[in-house]
Order: structure tokens, then C-alpha cells, then sequence
């Protein structure tokens, strides 16, 4: 995680740096430690803003998120999501935070400036067509379309697996029923008796729930 304090004279640090390459989004943080106390006052309900200027000599300004406990119990820390908005251009990008309060019992507004920093956003060769303005390369964008599309159709064919038949199965009563992971399905099929109840001769058809050379009737393939 990239970490800058603020020193005793204002002044900014990066005490851990992060290499920071052209367009990446969301997988790295920033956070900025600054005393609690400066100079006496008590500067824990103050909002930080940070504002930086990047390499096409843009203003930008982001308010920070500040953790609700000290940092190593001597900290208040604000962090950001370091995102393509502050990546989108490789070179140098230069920030500042403003710590203010609103005091509306008094009647004052307390604004504390800090120095000046340089992060600097790496440059990669791009292999493909720069991409729109959302700072990402068209075949980044297409990955991510595909990625999705693959997650919709994996979807649908669980549904499809869920639903076709893979076996048949037969009860006391020989009603012969198509199944699916064991459970019947369907009206089913009643099994008549091999031998004729009318005139009591063979008509040729097994009775699978009294014959001994039929064990398991099965479905392959479906």
C-alpha cells in the first residue's frame, strides 16, 4: 500500500512507496497518515480532501475516507482507491491534502494546508488501440465482456443439466418413470403382465418386476 504522513512542518512523505503502472484500476490503495494533534488542535473531526494535478496538468480533488480508530494507535489515516482516474496518464502526479473544519458555534473555518508530493504513475507500452475514456485498453474491456458472457452461459447450462433425465426407475407397482438424480418425473408408463389375463398365453412381454434376467433397466446417453 502506498503510505505518505505528514511530517511536524506540514511537509508530505511517501514513507512506503508502490509502483503505480499506466491504467491499472482498484488494485492498489493509498493512505495518509497525519497526527491527531497539530500544533494543539485536536484535528480528528476535520475533512481531508486530497487535490492533485496529473501529468496533463488537470486538477483533480478527491475527500478522503478516515478509519475510525488511530492507525498504530498515534495515527489518523485516510485512504483512497487508487483508480484509472489517477493512473490514466503516466508521469508524475503532484498532491496536497487540505485538512478543514466548519466551527459553527464560533463562527470560524480552520483550513490546514499540507506540502506538496510527487507520485509517480509508470508507463507501459501498449500493445493494442488506446481505449475510451474510461482509461482502460479496448482489449481489457473485451476480456471482460467475455468473462461475463462465459459466467451467463455456465449458468444456463446448470439449469439445462438440472432438468434433462438420466435414468428411468420402476415401482412396486411397475409404473415405469423417467428420473432425474433419483426423482421421478413425468406421468410414467404402467407395465401390462407378460401373460395375457384373457386367454392366459405369452404375448411376449417381460414383466421387468417379476423376471430374474432383468436386474436394472437404465437409460444411456439420453
Amino acid at each position: 500500500m502506498l503510505t505518505i504522513k505528514m511530517l511536524s512542518d506540514k511537509s508530505l512523505v511517501i514513507t512506503q512507496p508502490v509502483n503505480l503502472y499506466q491504467r491499472q484500476s482498484l488494485v492498489d490503495n493509498m493512505q495518509i497518515l497525519i497526527k491527531p494533534d497539530f500544533n494543539g488542535i485536536d484535528l480528528t473531526n476535520y475533512t481531508a480532501t486530497l487535490e492533485w494535478i496529473d501529468p496533463a496538468n488537470v486538477a483533480h480533488i478527491e475527500i478522503l475516507n478516515k478509519d475510525e480508530e488511530l492507525y498504530n494507535d498515534q495515527f489518523l489515516r485516510y485512504t483512497l482507491d487508487v483508480d484509472s482516474k489517477f493512473t490514466y496518464m503516466a508521469g508524475d502526479n503532484t498532491m496536497k491534502v487540505t485538512l478543514s473544519y466548519s466551527d459553527e458555534s464560533e463562527g470560524k473555518k480552520y483550513v490546514l494546508k499540507t506540502g506538496e508530493v510527487v507520485v509517480k504513475v509508470l508507463k507501459l507500452n501498449d500493445y493494442f488501440v488506446y481505449a475510451d475514456e474510461s482509461s482502460m485498453t479496448s482489449i481489457d474491456n473485451k476480456i471482460m465482456e467475455l468473462q461475463t458472457q462465459a459466467d451467463k452461459i455456465a449458468a444456463v447450462a446448470g439449469i439445462y443439466a438440472e432438468s434433462v433425465p438420466d435414468d428411468v426407475q420402476m415401482d412396486d407397482n411397475a409404473l415405469l418413470q423417467l428420473s432425474i438424480n433419483g426423482t421421478p418425473i413425468g406421468n410414467g408408463v404402467q407395465l401390462a403382465s407378460a401373460v395375457d389375463e384373457d386367454d392366459g398365453k405369452d404375448d411376449g412381454v417381460i414383466d421387468l418386476d417379476d423376471s430374474e434376467e432383468v436386474e436394472t433397466v437404465a437409460i444411456i446417453d439420453l
